[in-house]
């Protein structure tokens, strides 16, 4: 009866539709709070007992390099036999995991709609202590100094953290000043612990917090950076910082390890992360050559620049080297507007390149940004810097220095150069053919039939726009000069110049705005693009996530696909018995890997080394393969091209509706994933495959895609 009588009442307080008094109000707040403090105390005591499960803890942090530095210590530590859970969230979220004296694998850390939560630490704690893991790594992905402070001083409780740098960057968190960055970064010093940094300018700030904290700090610098020569860096499979190296070996001696033996490991067994600097091979499609630089985690201006100039972007010389492009891939992202307004003023005033392809989305308000950062440029420009007009040399000069910037064919040499480039490259022209055939270089009509008759007709149409577009660049650079050679109006003579260099500009922008273009999309974009014959080399700039995601996938595989298409060389069986397993087992055929696996396989399939007959059969099965996927890839390429207008805005709009649903399946999908890897229900191999599938999916575009498909079927 009581009982009926207090769920009455229960009912009348939040059903009723008359004033409850003061006294009920105030017996739901205590309930209320009780419950959250019971919550709070609960979960309080959960994340304590699973950090009491996980031996040793270390974590890291910094502006830069945080998540390299993260791979090369899960690298060491897996290669000391330690069971291993590494948590890295760089470009893409992800933790590496290791056996005892097993291989280290990566896969994804599965967030919904790429949205991080401070839970998340706690999740992966969790996986770690059921994983029974001897060895918990983590970088830290808190902006806010209130949520580094949680997850470092109550949850985590680091026996050693690492800081790579304080960069100035999210200062609208962490600022508004440079010098307000490391002071937020104090936060992740443990207590009682011990911290590494190669912060030099800022170290001072770093080790008056550590001595609050009763830690004992220990820098490095320039020194021993330096010590690590040129070829110690080139065991690493990318490109990775001397400082980031040689912070993870004070760590191995702190640890008590042997220094050469820490470097040999972690070169040999480091898991690249997505975004690492790295030059991959070059491709060869339709008789153009791709080579692609992976820039993307250098999202501030700093890490752009370095790279470019790291790579070496900025030392080439158009008339040296006609037949090479210089491009910049750069993928937008909408919630980085900061972000977006410094890349912008990047492309203005920075670097300098023949294409710039836009990829990702807000392309409008990118577009916008690089128009604000041109006017502001535009100011600066002027063919009479000492403002004096004594005679038209230096003018001139200055004419011809910013032609050479913008990569003008400002000459008649440079536009034959870059024509017998194109030329070359096709295989059906005779060397001996290119000079007969750019003897009438400035006839369009008796151009083309030169091309015709020496057999060229996939080529010919795309050979003859560069070719104008060339000669069109020439006649504008001449037309400016010969109007400046014979004076006129200073102001207005300027305000030309302003405007052919704007034009200049904005004519190498390529924008790409299909947020769900596929990879190999993308690809085959860019080698439209690119002049027949030429080598582009591309470098992707500002992210990896959304558009670029899967065309960074494609340049992975590729990698993977061109190191297994070269060991078919060797005279060695074992060698090309193994690597002909990666092939026939490989998943990631695209358009990058068309013409190297055939003409790979065109040439060994004669070798004396495999003629046995499983050797062949399996040539036969990867050719098979690669037929069944290059269908696969190009059905999606035209279903790119099938959702423009009405039916891209109805898919949109219904999969916006679906979606809530369909990321509700994912969450749970998902977690199922890791339970079972725990409970070994699972393959580790087949869980990364699932939740590299979940992520794809929940980037966008999953409706379309099935609709085209069903259809197809």
């Amino acid at each position: 009866m009581l009982t009926t009588d207090l769920w009455q009442k229960i009912q009348d307080y939040f059903f009723s539709a008359y004033e409850n008094s003061l006294f009920e109000l105030a017996i739901f707040i205590a309930i209320a709070i009780l419950f959250f403090s019971v919550k709070h105390l609960y979960s309080n005591y959960k994340i304590n007992k699973i950090r009491r499960a996980l031996p040793l803890v270390a974590g890291g942090w910094g502006t830069r390099g945080k998540s390299g530095t993260e791979r090369i210590k899960a690298a060491m530590f897996n290669a000391m036999g330690y069971s291993v859970v590494s948590k890295t969230t760089g470009c893409e979220a992800m933790f590496l995991y290791a056996v005892p004296y097993g291989k280290m694998r990566e896969m994804f850390l599965f967030r919904p709609y790429d949205k991080a939560t401070i839970w998340e630490q706690y999740n992966v704690m969790q996986h770690a202590a059921d994983l029974k893991a001897d060895v918990f790594l983590w970088e830290c992905m808190a902006l806010t100094p209130s949520y580094v402070k949680i997850l470092q001083q109550h949850w985590v409780r680091d026996d050693i953290s690492t800081i790579t740098n304080t960069y100035p960057d999210h200062e609208d968190l962490q600022g508004p000043a440079g010098i307000n960055i490391p002071g937020v970064m104090t936060n992740f010093i443990p207590q009682s612990g011990i911290l590494l940094t190669t912060e030099e300018q800022m170290r001072p700030i770093l080790s008056y917090a550590a001595k609050q904290k009763n830690t004992r700090i220990s820098g490095l610098g320039w020194l021993e950076s330096g010590l690590l020569t040129p070829d110690i860096l080139q065991r690493f499979p990318y490109e990775e910082h001397p400082d980031n190296i040689a912070l993870v070996l004070q760590l191995a001696k702190e640890l008590g390890v042997e220094q050469d033996f820490a470097l040999k490991e972690m070169a040999d067994r480091v898991v690249a992360d997505l975004g690492v600097l790295k030059t991959f091979p070059v491709a060869h499609l339709k008789t153009r050559k791709l080579q692609f630089t992976n820039g993307m985690s250098a999202n501030e201006r700093f890490g752009c620049l370095s790279n470019w100039k790291r790579m070496g972007f900025d030392q080439h010389d158009e008339e040296k080297e006609p037949g090479v492009w210089i491009s910049a891939i750069v993928n937008n992202r909408a919630d980085r507007i900061a972000r977006s307004r410094v890349f912008a003023s990047i492309l203005v005033t920075d670097i300098s390149a023949d294409k710039y392809f836009l990829i990702g989305s807000n392309l409008p308000g990118l577009l916008g940004y690089i128009d604000e950062a041109w006017k502001e440029f535009s100011k600066t420009l002027t063919l009479w810097p000492k403002n004096n007009k004594v005679d038209n040399c230096e003018s001139e000069q200055i004419l011809q220095q910013l032609a050479q910037h913008y990569h003008i064919a400002f000459k008649a040499e440079l536009v034959i150069a870059r024509l017998q480039a194109m030329l070359a490259g096709q295989p059906v022209v005779a060397s001996e053919e290119i000079a007969v055939i750019c003897e009438v270089w400035e006839t369009s009509e008796l151009l083309r039939e030169k091309l015709v008759s020496a057999g060229i007709e996939s080529e010919l149409d795309s050979i003859m726009l560069h070719h104008e577009r060339n000669k069109q660049e020439m006649d504008s650079y001449h037309e400016f000069l010969n109007k400046l050679q014979h004076n006129g109006n200073d102001k207005e003579l300027n305000e030309c110049f302003k405007k052919l260099l704007y034009k200049w500009f904005v004519d190498k922008i390529v924008v790409i705005d299909d947020y769900f273009s596929t990879g190999d999309a993308l690809i085959q974009k860019i080698n439209n693009a690119t002049p027949p014959g030429y080598l582009n080399r591309i470098m992707g700039l500002q992210n990896i996530k959304g558009t670029g995601l899967d065309f960074v996938y494609r340049w992975q595989a590729w990698d993977v696909c061109h190191l297994a298409c070269s060991q078919l060389h060797s005279k060695d069986q074992t060698v090309i018995a193994q690597n002909l397993r990666v092939l026939t087992m490989f998943k990631e055929y695209g358009l990058l890997c068309e013409e190297y696996v055939r003409e790979t396989i065109e040439v060994v399939k004669h070798s004396p080394h495999i003629q046995r007959e499983s050797f062949q059969a399996e040539l036969i099965l990867i050719l098979s393969n690669l037929d069944l996927a290059l269908v696969k890839v190009n059905e999606h390429i035209n279903t790119t091209r099938r959702t423009g207008g009405i039916g891209a805005k109805f898919f949109e709009l219904l999969e916006a509706f679906l979606d809530a649903g369909d990321a509700v399946k994912r969450r749970k999908t998902a977690d199922k994933i890791y339970k079972d890897l725990v409970a070994e229900r699972i393959s580790l191999g087949k869980a990364v495959i699932e939740l590299q599938g979940l992520n794809k999916r929940q980037k966008g575009g999953w409706l379309t895609a099935s609709f085209f498909r069903n259809k197809a079927d």
